[in-house]
């Protein structure tokens, strides 16, 4: 639920073998704050129910007033097909 999920970790629902390479990707980009992925992309993401669904997911940086990132904001979309 929306509950559930509200402020986790986006691995919360990343497929397991994805979940290394998130990690390794968004430690470089809270350290550099360039991002590999486009604004917004489609992703694979597990369902508590075992059922896999694409979504999009939109990253972006939040900054303070010296463009330090403090935190990330994940929007996640409608699934594919929705």
């Amino acid at each position: 639920t929306e509950a559930e999920a509200l402020g986790q970790s986006i691995a919360l629902i990343m497929p397991a073998h994805l979940r290394e390479r998130h990690h390794a990707g968004f430690a470089r980009f809270v350290q550099t704050g360039v991002s590999t992925l486009p604004e917004i992309t489609i992703s694979p993401m597990v369902h508590k129910n075992g059922e896999t669904h694409r979504l999009q997911i939109s990253v972006k940086a939040v900054r303070d007033s010296n463009q330090t990132i403090v935190a990330v904001e994940a929007t996640i979309g409608p699934r594919d097909g929705d």
